[in-house]
């Protein structure tokens, strides 16, 4: 595993360099921050520092184009758009790893059920993690997702489809934005069995390049 160091004023956050390919070269990375995360995981937050210091731990289905405003694949190897533009269907990125840590080891990689969890958590009442945690799905629903999104279906295990309401052309970069990464089911599953659900978004585990070991406040 390679090393890097993640460090922000009031808050150190030691991670792990990863990724399939182990392609990261052992080092030291200092990132000075003005603030601390309120969470790591950035469904639940809206400040800076929280989204700048989870974006590398998460992926999305799709990311911008470093510096730019332009889409590029990311979990999702492609898609597609309906006629009418209310479907969009996404074939999966396959053979990706989540990361591990001390309480958690992944039997699967990466698949459709992790999509369908991390925005039906957001979207749906019901879900069983919808309502863990005090903070609100902010960004979700400020940019008008619950009202977006009709449903969304699992094809297959590597093809997911967003059904919408209505043609929305800002929803392919809506995904692309930090509160749209994509969580662990098996995860979150296994935390739910142990009564621990709140950790899912203290100790996070994601298919990012960086993997998350602690955090220690420190002071300026």
């Amino acid at each position: 595993m390679n090393w890097f160091m993640y460090r922000i004023i009031c808050t150190t956050l030691c991670l792990a360099g990863f990724f399939a390919q182990n392609v990261w070269a052992a080092k030291e990375f200092i990132y000075c921050s003005e603030g601390s995360p309120s969470i790591f995981n950035p469904q639940l937050a809206s400040d800076g520092a929280t989204n700048n210091a989870t974006h590398s731990i998460y992926s999305r289905l799709i990311d911008f184009l470093p510096g730019t405003t332009r889409l590029m694949p990311a979990l999702a190897v492609s898609w597609e758009i309906s006629k009418d533009g209310k479907q969009y269907t996404f074939s999966l990125r396959k053979n990706v790893q989540f990361h591990s840590s001390k309480d958690f080891t992944p039997t699967r990689t990466f698949n459709a059920d992790d999509v369908l969890f991390s925005f039906n958590r957001q979207r749906l009442e019901n879900h069983p993690y919808h309502g863990v945690g005090d903070l609100p799905y902010q960004y979700f629903y400020s940019m008008g997702l619950d009202e977006i999104i009709a449903d969304i279906q699992k094809v297959d295990d590597y093809t997911v489809r967003f059904l919408l309401t209505k043609p929305d052309n800002t929803f392919l970069a809506a995904l692309a934005m930090t509160f749209s990464s994509i969580l662990s089911k098996e995860y979150a599953d296994i935390l739910s069995v142990q009564d621990r659900k709140t950790m899912l978004d203290a100790q996070p585990i994601g298919t990012g390049p960086f993997v998350f070991q602690r955090c220690t406040k420190t002071q300026p």
